[in-house]
């Protein structure tokens, strides 16, 4: 999933899955990063967004505790800045 941090759309959704489900344990589960990922692939605007990033991202974030998502939330901007080279510009509240 090397393209997840070379903008491929699709590497980053299987990214964000395996973080927060493990996988069927080909990983191990991190659902902080896979809610980070989430917030990564929404702010980033591709075409092929739709409505079940938009699920994904509210029942993967909705799970984790407020600290979790704080850190979430650190990540995804950190992430953002290096695969976009700018600032995250969407709020995940």
């Amino acid at each position: 999933m090397k393209g997840a941090y070379e903008r491929d759309y699709g590497d980053q959704r299987n990214l964000a899955f395996c973080l927060s489900s493990g996988c069927d344990d080909a990983v191990i589960a991190n659902p902080t990063m896979g809610c980070a990922w989430r917030m990564v692939i929404l702010a980033s605007g591709h075409a092929e967004l739709g409505d079940g990033d938009i699920s994904s991202f509210k029942s993967e974030c909705g799970r984790i505790e407020p600290a979790q998502l704080a850190t979430a939330k650190a990540q995804a901007a950190a992430l953002f800045q290096v695969i976009y080279k700018r600032e995250i510009s969407r709020d995940f509240q």
